[in-house]
C-alpha cells in the first residue's frame, strides 16, 4: 500500500479493521487495530506487525563521539523532530537507532545479547529451555517474534511490549562505552517493525545516559577483592536455584560458586560491560549487596554544587532530629519519611537508595549527580524534591519533639535555606 493511499475503517466482530484502498475503491491490504493502552493502536496483519519500506540510502555523516556528545545529539534530534537513522560502531557490535519525527521508532544490534530472545530471558519472561526451543524454530524468513506468535506463546500486544523492551535495552546499551563511531543517515529507514515508547523520549535518553555514566564509575570502583553478597551471606539463595530456569537463577548458580565480581563477569554469557550493567542493575534493585568497592569520587561538577549542598543540608536535618529524638527517648518514624520520599519522586529521579538512618547516602548521591548531569530539567526537579524533604523533616520535628528541640532543628534549617 502506498503511503498516500486512502484508508477505509470497518467494524469487525471484536476490533476495528483498517483497509488501504486504491483509486477504484478496491482493498489493497487490511490490518486489525488492537488497542495499546488509551492512546495507541497496534496494527496487526497476517504474517506479522506493520512494517515500513526503506528508501534508498542517503549520504552519511561520520565521526567519533563521546557518551555526552551522543546524548546531546539525540536530545537535539528529539527537540527538533528529526527523522533518520543513526548507525553506531560500539566496539563490540554494530547498532542502529531510528528516529521518526523526534521519537524513537526502532533500535537494532548485531550482538547476540541484544536479540529479542536473550532480552526476554534476562528479563525473566521466558526460561532457558524456552529460549533454546524458540531459537531452533527461527529460520531465514521467520523471526523470533513470529515464532512466539505462531506458537501462541505471546499475544500481539505482548510481542509489541517485548519489542519495546528490546528497543529500550539496545538504546540503553548505546551509552555503556565511553565513546563510539557514529554515522547519520537522514530519512533512511529499515523494514523493521516500528515501535513507540511510552513516556518522554527525552527523559528516557537522560536516564540511559545517567546509567552509562554511573556504569563507568562503577567499573572504575571495582577491585580484585570486590565481592557480591546475597541476604548478608555470600551466595545464599532464598529459593532452590533449579526451581525456575531463568537468568537470575543462572546468575545465582555462578555466584554460589564464587562471589568475586570479576569471576561472575567471566562466567556469565554476556560481554563484560553487559554483565557489570546487570550487576549494577541488581544492586540498584537491592537484589544483592557489594563489598570491596573503591569509594566513589566526592568531587562534583560546579553546576551540581547546589544539589550537593541541599543533600548535605537534608542529611544534617535528619541527624539533628535523630539526636534530639534520642535525648527525649522518641523514635524517628523512618517509614513515614520513606513513604514521603517515594511519593515525591520526579521522572527519572529516585531516592530509594537511602541509608538505614533515612539519609541520602553517598551511593544514592552519586546516582543523583549522574541523573542531574544528564538533563538540565532534572536538576531543578531534584533541588525542589530535596527541599520538600527538608521541609517535611522540620515539620516532623515540630510534631515529634519539644519546642526547644524543634527550635534547634529549625535553626539548622534556616542556616542552609538561605543558600
Amino acid at each position: 500500500m502506498a503511503t498516500n493511499s486512502p484508508l477505509r475503517v470497518k467494524q469487525g466482530s471484536k476490533q476495528l479493521i483498517i483497509e488501504g484502498v486504491d483509486s477504484l475503491g478496491e482493498a489493497t491490504g487490511s490490518w486489525q487495530a488492537v488497542p495499546l493502552g488509551t492512546r495507541r493502536l497496534l496494527l496487526q496483519r497476517e504474517g506479522g506487525l506493520v512494517t515500513s519500506l526503506a528508501p534508498p540510502p542517503a549520504p552519511a555523516e561520520f565521526s567519533q563521539v563521546s557518551r555526552s556528545t551522543l546524548h546531546s545529539l539525540l536530545q537535539q534530534f528529539c527537540r527538533e523532530g528529526w527523522s533518520g537513522t543513526l548507525a553506531l560502531d560500539c566496539g563490540i557490535a554494530a547498532k542502529t537507532l531510528e528516529l521518526r519525527q523526534g521519537e524513537i521508532a526502532f533500535a537494532g544490534s548485531s550482538l547476540l545479547a541484544d536479540r529479542l530472545g536473550e532480552v526476554l530471558y534476562r528479563q525473566g519472561s521466558i526460561s532457558l529451555e524456552s529460549l533454546h526451543h524458540y531459537g531452533s524454530l527461527v529460520g531465514e524468513n521467520t523471526k523470533f517474534g513470529q515464532v512466539l506468535l505462531n506458537l501462541h506463546s505471546f499475544s500481539p500486544r505482548q510481542l509489541w511490549e517485548a519489542l519495546c523492551l528490546q528497543v529500550r535495552h539496545v538504546v540503553k546499551s548505546l551509552f555503556y562505552p565511553e565513546s563510539c563511531y557514529l554515522e547519520i543517515y537522514p530519512q533512511t529507514f529499515s523494514q523493521a517493525n516500528v515501535i513507540s515508547l511510552d513516556g518522554s523520549n527525552s527523559q528516557f535518553l537522560a536516564a540511559c545516559y545517567a546509567f552509562g555514566s554511573l556504569l563507568e564509575s562503577f567499573q572504575q570502583r571495582l577491585t580484585p577483592h570486590t565481592k557480591l553478597r546475597l541476604n548478608g551471606e555470600f551466595a545464599t539463595a532464598t529459593s532452590n536455584v533449579n526451581e525456575d530456569d531463568t537468568f537470575w537463577q543462572e546468575f545465582l548458580r555462578i555466584l554460589k560458586a564464587n562471589p568475586q565480581a570479576d569471576t561472575v563477569s567471566s562466567q556469565v554469557r554476556l560481554p563484560p560491560s553487559y554483565t557489570y550493567a546487570q550487576i549494577l542493575d541488581y544492586w540498584q534493585q537491592e537484589k544483592l549487596s557489594i563489598e570491596g568497592l573503591r569509594p566513589p569520587l566526592a568531587t562534583v561538577k560546579p553546576e551540581l554544587i547546589p544539589l550537593k549542598q541541599q543533600i548535605q543540608a537534608y542529611n544534617l536535618l535528619v541527624q539533628a532530629v535523630q539526636h534530639h529524638a534520642g535525648n527525649e527517648n522518641k523514635a524517628l518514624p523512618l517509614e513515614v519519611l520513606s513513604g514521603l520520599i517515594g511519593g515525591i519522586d520526579q521522572p527519572g529521579v529516585s531516592f530509594r537508595c537511602l541509608s538505614p538512618s533515612g539519609q541520602i547516602d553517598t551511593e544514592a548521591a552519586v546516582n543523583l549527580y549522574c541523573l542531574a548531569e544528564a538533563s538540565r530539567a532534572t536538576l531543578p526537579a531534584m533541588l525542589k524534591a530535596v527541599k520538600k524533604l527538608q521541609c517535611f523533616v522540620v515539620q516532623l520535628a515540630y510534631d515529634l519533639l519539644s519546642p526547644a528541640a524543634h527550635q534547634k532543628v529549625r535553626e539548622v534549617f534556616d542556616q542552609y535555606s538561605q543558600r
